[in-house]
């Protein structure tokens, strides 16, 4: 539509004053996020790009964090440019090459829980990554409900089938950081089960797809407890319900009464 075609031409020409690259398209992306991804192809080269009409935190903020992610060896995209344009903020990213878990998933039903697996590995491995006070003073805090105590890491808070990538071996790559926070780790690991079991696009799959999905959980947990411990996931009850709460707050008007129901029966199972 017009305005898509519009926004189209604003990434387009962003891109190409601070880049200095010819772009040959732009494409806007799926994806559930407030600020759209656009697939800019130019002579050079694919990218990933976002831009942001709010001050330049987030932009800049992002890019910050990713570098940083990338100088510890987690897999993130790269950073390609990251600067103001005619009063909004350009960050654009190398493109990742490979599959989502979940188009991974979708060809090799039969290898759930090796993927759940790798999928887990990493996203406790993003919990290990330390906690600089530079990190530290960019991002947010979650602090409500407040464990007793806890150590607070990075938290991804949209760690899911879409948002990390796979060559089918390995995971490559971790995208999409719009959410991502300071807090305890299970708020992160609550998130992800949530999406996991209670997500509409989940809940409406035929039987033999949510049997793939229930694999793929197991698979996950069992990495995560590989690399986290355990006890790294014991005592989820009150994340996963605040889990089902951030779900209905952040699916927002996007959800129609017959789910926005389910999801909170779901939260409520968790209620003590």
């Amino acid at each position: 539509n017009g305005s898509v075609t519009l926004e189209a031409g604003k990434v387009a020409s962003a891109f190409s004053a601070l880049s200095g690259k010819d772009v040959l398209s732009v494409e806007r992306l799926s994806g559930g996020s407030g600020v759209p991804s656009w697939r800019v192809t130019t002579t050079e080269g694919i990218y990933a790009a976002r831009l942001y009409s709010d001050s330049h935190t987030t932009a800049y903020g992002q890019a910050k964090l990713l570098s940083y992610l990338a100088a510890q060896l987690y897999p993130v995209p790269e950073v390609a440019l990251v600067d103001t344009y005619q009063a909004q903020h350009l960050l654009a990213l190398g493109w990742v090459d490979g599959l989502t878990i979940a188009e991974a998933l979708r060809a090799h039903p039969d290898r759930a829980e090796w993927f759940g697996q790798a999928f887990g590995e990493a996203h406790a491995r993003l919990h290990t990554v330390p906690v600089t006070p530079e990190v530290r003073a960019g991002l947010r805090e979650i602090r409500e409900p407040k464990p007793s105590a806890y150590t607070a890491v990075l938290v991804h808070l949209d760690y899911h089938l879409l948002n990390v990538m796979t060559d089918g071996g390995v995971v490559t790559s971790v995208i999409d950081w719009e959410n991502v926070r300071l807090g305890d780790a299970r708020y992160d690991v609550a998130r992800t089960l949530s999406i996991l079991c209670a997500d509409p696009s989940i809940r409406v799959l035929p039987g033999p797809l949510r049997q793939v999905v229930r694999r793929f959980r197991r698979g996950y947990l069992d990495g995560y407890e590989q690399v986290a411990g355990q006890d790294a996931t014991t005592g989820l009850e009150l994340f996963l319900e605040w889990a089902g709460h951030f779900m209905l707050e952040d699916l927002g008007g996007r959800l129609d009464s017959r789910a926005a129901r389910s999801i909170e029966r779901w939260t409520r199972w968790w209620q003590s």
